[in-house]
């Protein structure tokens, strides 16, 4: 098992150097990571394109040559006229296959890891977000753009690529986890604003039979688990005069149901955590005034409480975050700059205490990150 894993792992730098259309010179020059210290090989970056623009992409760098090489998909599949497709939305790594989740295209497009090869897709309408667990991918799915009507979770089967089951969720439903053998997909309604959905969709995966949602907050976005088995969920509230925010759930000790239990009463955009720390930021706009105020920010998820609202010693560059990323089991933080939505974006790589160490040039509007591990 260990010879083969090591063999995707060189097949996929061998494959990457040879399929290289540029180099790209950051400000500062990545640094290769020794290899004797390496527990991943590199990631792929997915770039959102703009809507109706069909220039969604992928890059991906090279963690042992520090080299960061963009559209790796055009390159390594030129039969395919369409490219990756209009608007990437989420990317994600399950065994051997990459999942790229292409939103307007409505579909999961799936490749090889170590070889960035088309496999296939997944055709699924207004696909957004994806997650897995045993040998199951469950995507997150709009379905339809008029207000009312309800999302959809699709399960598909990893080894086939083939839908095994569809759940009926809530409101335009985005970021979804599980834990405990159950789904848990937050719901936002954005289409049916102002009467945004405010639950969290409860999917046992053994009965597929849904149970009670949850109530949270309106038009929620981001959900992760931390290593307490706790819900962490983000409310992009109405744009106006309800903030976004970041709750906590936990389980109730008597019913055994997660409820909320605590409002953190702090404005949110995006987070990752590892560990008991979930770093955040947040960006808003005034658009009155032409201007985008930026903050970033560390939470005690053990304790629920906010450590500071400043990690970061630069961030006088950035212009609008579009995500944040943590890389696995310690190291650099990562944090997707989209600049004006209409041109190429930047990745700033930041060192676990708010160091800014590089920047790279990306393609257009970056917006998530799968790591490759070695």
């Amino acid at each position: 098992m260990k010879r083969k894993v090591l063999y995707l792992a060189g097949a996929l730098l061998l494959v990457l150097s040879a399929c290289r259309k540029e180099k790209i010179t950051p400000d500062t020059p990545p640094q290769p990571t020794p290899p004797e210290k390496a527990e991943i090989a590199g990631f792929y970056l997915l770039n959102q394109g703009n809507w109706g623009a069909n220039k969604a992409s992928l890059d991906y760098y090279d963690f042992a040559t520090g080299n960061y090489t963009r559209d790796v998909y055009e390159t390594r599949n030129p039969e395919v006229p369409t490219g990756l497709g209009d608007v990437g939305q989420d990317l994600q790594i399950y065994g051997s296959k990459l999942y790229a989740v292409i939103n307007a295209s409505n579909k999961v497009e799936v490749m090889d890891v170590a070889t960035t090869r088309r496999i296939g897709q997944v055709e699924i309408p207004n696909a957004r977000y994806i997650c897995f667990e045993g040998g199951k991918a469950y995507v997150s799915a709009y379905l339809s753009t008029k207000p009312g009507e309800k999302g959809a979770v699709f399960e598909i089967d990893t080894a086939t690529l083939a839908i095994t089951h569809q759940f009926e969720v809530g409101l335009q439903p985005e970021m979804l986890s599980v834990v405990g053998g159950t789904l848990y997909v937050a719901n936002s309604g954005g289409y049916n604003q102002p009467e945004y959905d405010k639950t969290i969709s409860v999917l046992p995966l053994t009965t597929k039979t849904p149970s009670a949602s949850i109530p949270v907050a309106i038009n929620l976005e981001m959900l992760r688990i931390d290593r307490h088995q706790q819900i962490w969920v983000t409310s992009r509230g109405n744009y106006n005069d309800i903030p976004s925010n970041l709750y906590c759930l936990a389980k109730n000790a008597t019913t055994g149901q997660y409820e909320v239990v605590k409002d953190m009463k702090l404005p949110c955009s995006r987070f990752d955590i590892r560990g008991d720390s979930l770093f955040y930021y947040h960006s808003f706009t005034d658009y009155e005034k032409h201007q985008t105020t930026n903050s970033f920010g560390v939470v005690d998820v053990k304790k629920r409480e906010a450590l500071t609202h400043s990690f970061l010693t630069d961030a006088a560059e950035l212009v609008q975050p579009y995500n944040l990323v943590l890389q696995p089991n310690g190291g650099n933080i990562y944090i997707a700059d989209a600049t004006d939505f209409k041109s190429s974006g930047f990745l700033y790589c930041y060192s676990y205490d708010g160091k800014f160490k590089w920047k790279v040039q990306t393609g257009d509007i970056p917006c998530a990150i799968a790591f490759v591990k070695k």
